[in-house]
């Protein structure tokens, strides 16, 4: 389990470190940000479903870190092509990278759960 959370906080730090979120897609305010609160919330999400197996916990991130990285991505479409004043967009943009995060840590976390175990 330990495993799984070094490794969750490890991901962060060096997807904060390459900047890859800025260069994905991020607002250049909150690229930094969103990584912190999304690994904080990836990191919790994988103790809380520590009782369900690895698979289910992977399968949990990848979709959740899909589904948000398609609402951030479309979130900063409709944002900029609304010349920043569609707000829902733009809370879609920021809320989805957060989650995109979130799941990514999730994922990475569980898949260090399953090679601990081997």
């Amino acid at each position: 389990m330990i495993q799984g959370v070094i490794s969750g906080a490890a991901f962060a730090a060096a997807i904060w470190f390459l900047d890859l979120t800025l260069s994905a897609g991020a607002h250049p305010f909150w690229a930094d940000k969103v990584i912190w609160i999304g690994a904080a919330i990836g990191l919790l999400a994988f103790l809380v479903s520590a009782r369900l197996s690895p698979f289910v916990q992977t399968i949990c991130g990848v979709v959740i870190s899909g589904l948000a990285f398609v609402a951030a991505t479309q979130g900063k479409t409709i944002f900029a092509a609304s010349y920043a004043e569609n707000t829902t967009a733009g809370q879609a943009w920021f809320f989805g990278w957060i989650i995109t995060c979130a799941g990514l840590t999730l994922l990475i976390a569980s898949i260090a759960r399953v090679i601990s175990t081997r």
